[in-house]
């Protein structure tokens, strides 16, 4: 499975690497520091097989946010069809509302210590790379 995890802050992405490293399913997780860095990853892989299945992205980056990322995610036809779950370290109800209209698959709220961020991957893991059928 190949996922790109938009993340600015590096403790957080590397609790979030360390955690799918313990996953039975093979993860490749690609780093983007900023919504403008995705994008350009994302425009030059977007056809399979190098497409990533999933999308992990945290709202609060620097330059394109978030938010600004999923609007041209979703506005884009080569890109839309790749699921985009949010990972964030907001809990507000405006946050959570916003990210649906806006088409993301799912939110998650950060979690604050390593157990719980290997349990948001193994919940990934269970629905996103064993349930669900996914098409990049």
């Amino acid at each position: 499975m190949k996922v790109l995890l938009v993340e600015d802050n590096a403790a957080d992405a590397y609790l979030a690497r360390l955690s799918f490293s313990r996953l039975a399913t093979p993860v490749e997780i690609v780093v983007a520091w900023d919504g403008a860095q995705a994008l350009s990853l994302l425009r030059g892989v977007a056809a399979p097989p190098h497409a990533p299945d999933l999308i992990l992205l945290d709202l609060n980056l620097p330059g394109m946010n978030g938010w600004e990322l999923l609007q041209r995610l979703k506005s884009d036809e080569a890109l839309r069809r790749i699921p985009v779950v949010i990972l964030s370290s907001s809990r507000a109800v405006d946050d959570v509302r916003a990210g649906y209209e806006m088409c993301a698959a799912a939110y998650v709220a950060k979690p604050d210590n390593a157990r719980k961020m290997d349990d948001i991957a193994a919940n990934i893991e269970s629905f996103w790379f064993k349930a669900a059928t996914l098409t990049a």
